[in-house]
């Protein structure tokens, strides 16, 4: 995309924000309707000449892809040779973002092919949600033939996490800033977004009639964890203000041969264009970190090149 590209309209979001907050000032069943809508669309943002121009030099070398999963074909890039690391983006968010990555990970021998999710970056699509993006993984997975390991950051390290304990079998994970618990996301966006408590009931009661009232239960990712076997790497900024740094310990905690990272000052995206994040990452996934190589091991991996 070009810079200052809108592939979606912001002045269409801040209506629907405006109309959510005064449905929710009414009555929590008169907000539901457009908080849903709120909630499950992901924004479009413009992407700054800056941002542009890096996400361009991290993908000097790559080459543009598509492919076809989720019921769509997808816009995305890939680069290099070998087993394929797998880049997955955050919400509102674009592969491109995670650029950062490709080089560490070339360098060491894999193939790195990101792509944008339905209704995000230049795929096409609108309202999803992360039951949606995590049977597109397992799509991704197969049309791409298997994925080594997976790289993925904020939401979409939740969805991946769905995948996983529904069986997808990558040989290691890589997940940053990730969502733990939705029923904390909830609050945050009503925080965030200024609206009452009207506003999270009727979120809440949305979320329970489109996905039963143990929505709650599945969509917190430290007790799929439980069921893990897949060796983990969990990076996060103990300062993040968008995911919960302590929800990362609960994950870390619950996911037998799960590791976690601590970092400061990176924040919630500065962490994923961060190179020494990208190098540990990296070595991570190549085994050249003596503990990721025994946790690596001892999980039987070692596709991936030594």
């Amino acid at each position: 995309m070009r810079p200052g590209a809108l592939a979606g309209s912001r002045a269409a979001m801040i209506a629907l924000w405006a109309t959510a907050r005064l449905a929710s000032g009414i009555s929590w069943r008169v907000a539901r309707r457009p908080l849903s809508r709120l909630w499950f669309t992901p924004q479009r943002p413009r992407s700054s000449p800056s941002a542009f121009a890096r996400q361009q030099k991290w993908l000097a070398r790559a080459s543009e892809m598509r492919l076809t999963a989720g019921g769509m074909t997808l816009s995305g890039f890939s680069a290099g040779a070998g087993p394929t690391v797998l880049l997955v983006h955050g919400w509102s968010d674009r592969a491109a973002s995670l650029g950062a990555f490709v080089e560490p990970l070339v360098q060491r021998g894999f193939r790195v092919v990101g792509l944008d999710l339905p209704g995000h970056g230049d795929s096409p699509g609108g309202r999803t949600n992360a039951f949606e993006m995590a049977a597109t993984l397992r799509d991704i997975d197969r049309e791409l033939g298997g994925v080594d390991a997976v790289v993925a950051h904020s939401i979409g390290a939740f969805a991946a996490v769905l995948e996983l304990a529904n069986g997808w079998e990558p040989r290691a994970a890589c997940l940053i800033s990730p969502l733990v618990r939705v029923d904390h996301a909830v609050d945050r966006f009503a925080q965030r977004l200024r609206l009452g408590q009207r506003a999270v009931k009727a979120l809440r009661s949305d979320l329970e009639r489109k996905f039963g009232t143990d929505v709650w239960d599945k969509l917190s990712a430290d007790l799929s964890a439980v069921r893990l076997e897949i060796p983990a790497l969990i990076v996060h900024d103990q300062g993040d203000p968008e995911t919960s740094w302590s929800d990362s310990t609960l994950l870390a905690q619950a996911w037998p041969g799960a590791r976690m990272v601590t970092t400061r000052g990176l924040g919630h995206y500065r962490i994923v264009r961060d190179h020494d994040v990208a190098v540990r990452i990296a070595d991570f996934i190549s085994q050249r970190d003596p503990d990721a190589a025994a946790i690596l091991s001892t999980h039987g991996g070692g596709r991936g090149p030594a």
